[in-house]
Order: C-alpha cells, then structure tokens, then sequence
C-alpha cells in the first residue's frame, strides 16, 4: 500500500512548553494520508487505481534515523495543549487518523522525523516516510529529501542534491514548472550569461544546423541604428541573397571562399576561378575581369594587353595606341632619328632679377637628334628656391628648339612675394610624331 502525500502544513503557530517541560520551541505539524482504493472485480479507471482516506489508523511518530518495525525511538511529540503523546500499551502510535484521514501534533521544531501509519486496529506499518518538523512560524512545509509523491496511482519523488543552506523561492503568481528536458517557450525572460547549444526560431522550416537557425525570408537579425531611430537588419531573401539594410558592409579584408585565394590586399580572389563582373549596358549579359592560369589578365574574355606587354611591338616601333582586347598599334620610328626621349638638366640653370621677372636657360642638347624641330616638348621642374617671404615661380617652358637642342624659360611669382628664383632641376621630354 501506498501514501499519497495530499497535504503538509508546518508552523502555523509557535509556542514554549511550560518550564516544567522544556524549553524547546513546538510547532504544530498537520498531514493526511490516502491509499489506493482497489474495487473487487473492477479494472483500474483509464488503468489507474482511485485513491482514498485513511481513517482512524494508527500513526507513530518515531526519531530521524530510527529503525525497526514499528520503530524506535519514539519521537517526543505533544498534543495540541501541550500534554506529551505517548503510546498505551498494545496500540501502535501516538496518534489517530481522523475520518479524512488527517492527523496533526505538535513537534520540536527543526527535528526530523520518522512517521509510520499502520492499517485501523493493526499494529504493522504500511506507510513509512521521513520528515521533518518547521523551524518557526511562517517557515512553511519542511520535509526531508527525497519527498515521495502520489497521484493517479504514480509515485513521484522530489529530490535534491543540497550540499548547503539554500532558499528556493516561487513567484507569486500561477504559473508551470519548467523542467530542464523539455520544449518550452519562456516569456519576458532576460537569460544571462546563458550558454546554448543552438536558439531555432518559431517560424515555419527554421534552419536545420547551427546556432542560430532563422527561416528564409521571414526572419532577420536585427539591430538598433546609431540614432536610434529604426532597427537595421540582415535577413536573406528567396533568391538566397543576404540583405543588409545599413549603409553597406565594412571589413579590412573580404576573401572569396575558393581555394588558394590571394594572402594580402582588401579584395581576396582566388586564381582561374574568381571574377569581378558588371552586366553590359545592354542588359543582356555580364562582363568581367578575372586573372587566367598563366597571370594574364581577361577581360571580357580576352587578353588585357599594353605597351609594356613582352613583344607587343617589334624591335623599332612603338606602340601608338594602347588597346584593351587585343595587342596595341604599333608604327616603326623613323630612319634613322629618336622619336621619345628625356632631357634631365641640372647645371645652368638661370635665376630670376625680381618678383615677375623672367630669365632663360640654355641651349641644351638631347641626347640624340631627332629627325628635325618639329616634336612636342613638356617641361616641369623640382620646388623653387630664391628670395622673398614666399618664392613661386611659372615654367619652365620650352623656347627655341632644333632638332639637337632647346631652351627653357622660368618667371617669378607675384609681386606680393617679391624676390629671385631658381631651381635645381629641369626634366623636359621630347615626342616626334
């Protein structure tokens, strides 16, 4: 036979036994039990056994630890008016049932004991459970650990692994229990520092891996903008593309995911592979450029050459025009004559009388002919140095020219930075068509 644990109240009320006595603090204890009600001939309700009462049975009251059956030692216990309870010859305990089952005494506070409640009239225990008596009033139910509880015919143990004075406190509000192997939803919950294996969104076909397993579409992760007046958020769409509703993406690098991207620069591609594309202006197809096995550059399918390109143009020519998709316009130099060349000049180089003043420099030779005086000439030259508060200076320009040689013109600056100037060096370059 088995107790249902229905009902437990402790320290109700507090009180000191007279001097005589003692001066333990008494406390009173109430419990009731029941036991499975067996109907002769009837199977189990929906397979479970209807509990009832036990009335006017037997309860004896004995020590935390006591053994025996019944058990001993006594527990020292009192009637409600503080007379001891105690056992009369042939009875089995201290105390009876009532006719629901209920029986109450008052107890030492804080001991724990062994209570055993045999059938009415007998003498031999069939419930036996350890408990303990309250501490003081208002201290509520306190029993001992593991705590047996019955309903519809199942036996429910409550057990803890205490290893310290601990206080559990529930809210003050009707709630369910959440247990640590079940699927619950939590509301207005603030978690911290919770470590989870992964969070599943509620919305239909969420991610099946990872730790954060969002649905297509329907969900995004979210964030508050820097004025704090709208959410910013990065959610994928239906194409499989991730929108992120910011001013875009900042990283220091971004890689591609093939093999053997490159190990430096801020866009990482990978070689033969990757490409950065544009779609034409037609709308019809995409362009791209991308670096094939042999680190060349394609282009819309097709080599990007130039000048530098290794036999582009052949040995007395130069190329004329730099073309994209295909090798450049090459046209031969002239019999004979240069058709590029550069003119360095650092000695001779004249100084300016004032503010707004010009002076001219050379003649100056080429270093090779060219085939006359008909070629372009472009001069620049190093920072200027002469007097005044701020020394600036025009030019140099280009001035009488032969085939062989030329000129060069500088000017001061402005009278509100009056003074001479020169400089140290002039780089001319010479082009024949």
């Amino acid at each position: 036979m088995k107790k249902l644990l229905t009902l437990k109240i402790l320290a109700l009320f507090t009180f000191l036994l007279p001097a005589a006595a003692s001066a333990q603090t008494y406390i009173i204890f109430n419990d009731r039990v029941m036991i499975p009600v067996v109907i002769s001939g009837s199977p189990p309700l929906f397979g479970v056994s209807p509990a009832g009462f036990l009335p006017y049975a037997p309860v004896r009251v004995c020590t935390a630890g006591a053994s025996g059956s019944p058990c001993s030692p006594l527990e020292p216990i009192v009637d409600l008016s503080n007379n001891p309870l105690t056992i009369a010859p042939g009875n089995f305990g201290q105390v009876t049932t009532n006719f629901v089952g209920q029986f109450q005494f008052k107890c030492p506070a804080g001991d724990g004991m062994l209570i055993q409640v045999a059938m009415s009239g007998g003498n031999s225990p069939q419930i036996s459970y350890n408990t303990s008596c309250g501490a003081s009033i208002g201290t509520g139910l306190l029993a001992t650990l593991p705590l047996s509880l019955l309903q519809n015919g199942f036996t429910n143990t409550l057990t803890a692994n205490v290893t310290g004075a601990r206080t559990w406190t529930l809210q003050d509000t009707t709630d369910t229990f959440v247990f640590r192997n079940t699927t619950d939803t939590l509301t207005n919950k603030t978690l911290t520092g919770a470590v989870f294996d992964h969070l599943t969104s509620t919305s239909a076909n969420p991610a099946q891996t990872g730790s954060i397993r969002l649905a297509s579409n329907v969900d995004a992760i979210e964030w508050r903008n820097n004025a704090n007046s709208n959410d910013i958020g990065l959610s994928k769409n239906t194409a499989d593309f991730l929108n992120y509703g910011g001013a875009g993406i900042q990283s220091a690098v971004f890689q591609s995911s093939s093999a053997n991207p490159a190990q430096s620069g801020t866009l990482r591609l990978a070689s033969n592979v990757d490409a950065i594309e544009w779609r034409n202006n037609a709308g019809t197809t995409d362009i791209g450029i991308s670096k094939n096995a042999s680190d060349q550059l394609i282009f819309n399918g097709n080599q990007v050459l130039d000048a530098r390109t290794a036999g582009s143009c052949a040995a007395g020519s130069a190329a004329t025009t730099v073309n994209v998709n295909s090798a450049p316009t090459c046209a031969a130099f002239a019999s004979g004559a240069t058709k590029v060349q550069a003119l360095i000049i650092t000695t001779g180089i004249c100084t300016t009388g004032g503010a707004e003043t010009k002076c001219t420099s050379g003649p100056y030779s080429w270093p090779a002919a060219f085939a006359d005086a008909n070629y372009a000439v472009t001069c620049s030259a190093a920072n200027p140095t002469g007097g005044g508060t701020n020394p600036g200076m025009y030019g140099p320009y280009p001035t009488t020219q032969t085939a062989s040689q030329i000129s060069v013109i500088i000017q001061s600056g402005s009278a509100s930075a009056a003074g001479t100037v020169t400089t140290g060096t002039i780089w001319c370059i010479g082009v024949h068509p």
